[in-house]
């Protein structure tokens, strides 16, 4: 079996072709040609990424239509992003706040934001607890 019908049996389990099919948008004609070895076009191999949440990256390469040497370098593509280090630590800071914000108001009071009662050990140990959960 080739490398692309591999990563499409894993990645539909437990779906049968036929649903597959549907569910990608495709003739389910399309996935028997796949299994005897006949190479996807990138249309379907991201239709296929995006119906079973996988990578369309990965499911691009697994196809063989990319390489990973192909997409290791991406900064490129991506000129937007910036370096973790970059940002001010006032930027930082807030965002972490933020985010904290949000666990507590999803997961309870986590005992890291408002006041600094108690010892800072068994506070950590409580977000720890209650993230792990």
């Amino acid at each position: 079996m080739s490398r692309w019908w591999n990563f499409v049996v894993g990645a539909i389990s437990p779906d049968t072709s036929s649903m597959a099919a549907q569910k990608i948008g495709v003739n389910p004609a399309t996935l028997t040609r796949w299994k005897q070895g006949t190479p996807p076009d990138a249309p379907h191999v991201v239709a296929f990424a995006r119906a079973y949440q996988v990578s369309s990256i990965k499911a691009l390469i697994a196809a063989g239509i990319l390489t990973a040497d192909d997409v290791s370098d991406v900064s490129d593509v991506c000129p937007n992003e910036i370096a973790l280090a970059d940002i001010p630590l006032g930027e930082l800071l807030a965002e972490l706040r933020t985010r904290l914000e949000e666990a507590e108001a999803a997961f309870g009071d986590l005992g890291v934001l408002g006041s600094a009662k108690g010892d800072k050990r068994v506070r950590g140990e409580k977000v720890k607890r209650r993230l792990i959960r």
